[in-house]
């Protein structure tokens, strides 16, 4: 992830600036089953204009020169229900720290000197807050089920969600009962739309993966022929569409 992604970033705030210029970043809602960063930092680089709100109790919010809390009236939401590679949890303090702009995970936990490795309070070693891609998923930790249900209540107060590049996997049943409370529990209709093409992608994957949408979500999902570069440079046409 590290390797792969460090040259994407560019598209993430080209999004991000989008939404701000059209005066729809506060409105928006991010939900990421990703765990890098790169949503993440380009939120970050608005903090002039918003504040990044994981919807998590963070134990350095306010150090010095660290994370600051998210103001109320400014906070941009996004949920990372698999977890993150710039958060840090200590078991024995119970305690999630946050690395910012930093893939903690990475520089620390695997490439780092032994004492970046450990909690500051009690010495105990950090672990990785991860969800892995399978079946069985451990959704127990208490950070984790806070922003599993912040997304819950999210999705369902939305009236258009909108993918992009998520295959919808077979794996992901936790999100699958999410998607589907968010679209019986309301009272108008959930507009759904799709953004996961590519240049190279193979026309029968495309298939299958519609199929996957409408058969769980319904015919009337907006499956596009969009990329998500197309997408970030004119978001509000498929906000507004």
């Amino acid at each position: 992830l590290d390797e792969r992604l460090r040259d994407r970033a560019h598209i993430h705030r080209q999004l991000v600036a989008a939404l701000r210029r059209a005066e729809e970043l506060r409105r928006t809602v991010f939900v990421s089953t990703n765990y890098d960063i790169l949503i993440d930092n380009a939120l970050i680089e608005e903090y002039a204009n918003v504040d990044l709100d994981y919807g998590a109790e963070f134990r350095n919010f306010d150090w010095p020169d660290d994370w600051q809390r998210p103001r109320p009236g400014r906070s941009v939401f996004l949920f990372k229900p698999h977890g993150s590679l710039n958060w840090l949890f200590c078991p024995a303090c119970n305690e999630l720290q946050i690395t910012p702009k930093e893939k903690g995970v990475v520089t620390r936990l695997l490439i780092s000197d032994v004492k970046d490795k450990m909690c500051a309070e009690c010495g105990t070693m950090f672990a990785p807050l991860i969800v892995p891609p399978t079946f069985y998923k451990d959704l127990s930790n208490v950070f984790l089920s806070s922003i599993w249900n912040r997304t819950d209540i999210a999705l369902r107060k939305v009236n258009h969600i909108i993918f992009c590049g998520y295959s919808f996997p077979d794996a992901d049943i936790h999100i699958k009962y999410l998607l589907k409370r968010a679209q019986t529990n309301r009272d108008g209709t959930l507009r759904i739309t799709v953004i996961n093409q590519h240049p190279d992608k193979d026309p029968e994957l495309s298939k299958q993966e519609k199929q996957r949408y409408e058969r769980f979500l319904g015919a009337t999902v907006n499956y596009t022929e969009l990329s998500f570069g197309d997408f970030a440079a004119n978001p509000m046409a498929v906000v507004q569409s």
